[in-house]
């Protein structure tokens, strides 16, 4: 693959490093599923097709979505398991490097591999040629699919990494500088940005109903978050606008993140994104662990069943199953819809806390949780009839 004409050494470099055939996927046509889009269709149906199984499909990716973001609410109850309930708990950096590589044997293993083989099959019983499948599916909402050039590619993976960075960096650090609740009041704003990116970078209009049930949404979290704040007592001091300009950092990195998932349809697969998240932690984690945090590496020879299965599941659970399959939602329903649902995060965290962790729920956060509950739910009944009074659009323009 040569490097594009008039670029400079660097680019050149940076060309034939990231954009190698294995984070490629072959382009998709308009009107084109990737294999990972197929493997997860419910069976039977035809995204585009009108009708009935033009709303089952509707209705299975808002599932999918609600479900993905529960998953995420869930991390921190097993983030906060590892580092203080086992015998030798672990410290921060030490925790990210075991989940992103659980995350990227599970990955490897249970997608990689699985696709790579299907697509040797497919080519073989086919004489050669394209190996993708042609179904129609439904288009995202002024995002543009063509077929971008190399230096776009390459700007759109530096894009991936730096809002993986900020994002990995802000949400571990803030939390130090203030209250965890009110870091994740500044998340919980993400739908704002995420629409504002969207339309700024890929033209992506906003869904309908987002002002409204973004207002409920946000209500309900600051419910919640004061609930928390009264019981934890928090003193405010000169840390936390700091704490909060970090918050915002990561959150508008999650916001670049989400929409440029949904860019980069067309050409870079599910996959190649979370390798390349993978490879940025393996590079920095366990040097900096080892010299900022020290201890043994050897925890894991002590932990216990609990232990493995809160490990497991924040690795191929949440880093692996969840991450993958959140890239499919966004591709699917579009960043600012796939954003509008984080609030669900609070409310996940909220319960696995009680119920795991068994810490005290009061009723003011549960109030809180309901009406979080509420402003989704009403979404989601009136998408759902927009979809079964109109069937989504389909493109094949």
């Amino acid at each position: 693959m040569g490097a594009s004409p008039g670029a400079t050494a660097n680019e050149r470099f940076t060309e034939s490093t990231l954009m190698s055939p294995a984070l490629e996927r072959e382009p998709l046509q308009r009107g084109q599923l990737s294999d990972e889009e197929a493997i997860r269709l419910p069976t039977g149906s035809c995204a585009g097709a009108g009708g009935s199984d033009s709303l089952l499909v509707h209705v299975w990716w808002m599932f999918c979505n609600v479900a993905i973001h529960a998953m995420w609410g869930f991390y921190p109850v097993a983030a906060r398991w590892l580092q203080t309930r086992p015998e030798d708990p672990l410290p921060p950096l030490r925790l990210t490097f075991y989940i992103n590589l659980v995350a990227c044997v599970a990955l490897a293993t249970c997608v990689s591999a699985p696709q790579a083989a299907l697509r040797g099959l497919r080519i073989r019983h086919r004489g050669g040629g394209s190996s993708a499948a042609h179904a129609p599916v439904i288009g995202l909402r002024g995002v543009d699919q063509g077929h971008p050039t190399r230096r776009q590619k390459v700007i759109d993976v530096l894009v991936l990494a730096v809002s993986l960075g900020v994002l990995g960096a802000g949400a571990v650090s803030a939390s130090r500088f203030t209250s965890a609740y009110l870091v994740q009041l500044v998340f919980t704003t993400s739908p704002l940005w995420t629409s504002l990116v969207g339309a700024a970078a890929v033209r992506e209009a906003p869904p309908p109903l987002l002002w409204p049930v973004f207002a409920v949404t946000v209500a309900g979290s600051v419910v919640v978050v004061a609930g928390g704040l009264r019981s934890a007592t928090h003193a405010v001091t000169w840390r936390d606008p700091l704490g909060l300009l970090i918050a915002l950092a990561a959150t508008l990195a999650i916001s670049v993140y989400f929409v440029w998932v949904a860019k980069t349809r067309a050409w870079l697969a599910e996959s190649a994104i979370l390798y390349i998240n993978y490879a940025a932690v393996f590079s920095f984690a366990p040097s900096v662990s080892a010299l900022f945090e020290g201890g043994e590496w050897g925890a894991l020879r002590d932990f216990t069943g609990r232990d493995w299965c809160a490990l497991l599941y924040a690795g191929a659970g949440v880093y692996g199953f969840a991450k993958f399959t959140q890239q499919l939602v966004i591709r699917r329903l579009g960043a600012s819809v796939y954003s509008l649902f984080i609030s669900i995060r609070l409310v996940a965290a909220i319960a696995g806390s009680s119920l795991i962790l068994g810490e005290t729920v009061g009723w003011v956060e549960a109030l809180g949780c309901a009406v979080v509950c509420a402003g989704v739910s009403y979404y989601i009944w009136a998408d759902t009839g927009t979809a079964e009074g109109q069937a989504p659009t389909v493109a094949s323009a």
